[in-house]
């Protein structure tokens, strides 16, 4: 495994992608906070002072939060540094899969009495992957065309979040 520089702009978007989960869970904290707020002003339960005190309170949790969850993504995005993995194709796979809540489950005997209801398929979509290393990846249909059985590549991971960035051929 070898260590290099992250270019400008390289792989940022994928590391951002990875900030998601944080922010989501720093919003619902926030947003139980401002929840509880209005029932606490709603009852006439609530004064200035603890106002104050659970609105600041819900904006730290929720700022700590996304930081915690999210420490090695923003320690990566702040380094730019990534590991370069060297690996073979051992396997390729193409098959469709199902877009989630793309439909419902089709009911046999409601979704013929009642096609617009019961009857709708899921839409599929051709998923391409690689299995390089032992590890399934999901890739682009330009990088599973080109690439071969047996072919050599150079995997981009960020350093501490572990995030894949690229896959380039040798």
């Amino acid at each position: 495994m070898n260590s290099t520089y992250l270019e400008a702009e390289y792989g940022q978007s994928k590391l951002k992608e990875a900030l998601i989960p944080g922010a989501f869970f720093g919003l619902f904290i926030l947003f139980l906070t401002l929840f509880a707020l209005i029932i606490g002003a709603l009852m006439g339960e609530i004064n200035a002072i603890r106002l104050l005190l659970l609105l600041g309170g819900g904006v730290l949790v929720s700022a700590l939060l996304f930081c915690l969850i999210n420490k090695s993504v923003l320690e990566d995005l702040n380094s730019k540094e990534i590991d370069l993995v060297y690996g073979v194709v051992q396997k390729k796979r193409s098959y469709k899969e199902g877009i989630a809540g793309s439909g419902m489950l089709y009911i046999p005997i409601l979704g013929d009495l009642f096609p617009s209801v019961w009857g709708h398929n899921m839409v599929e979509v051709q998923v391409y992957s690689l299995i390089i290393n032992n590890k399934l990846y999901i890739v682009s249909q330009e990088l599973y065309s080109e690439s071969e059985i047996g072919m050599n590549v150079c995997l981009h991971f960020s350093k501490k979040a572990d995030v894949l960035l690229d896959i380039k051929l040798l």
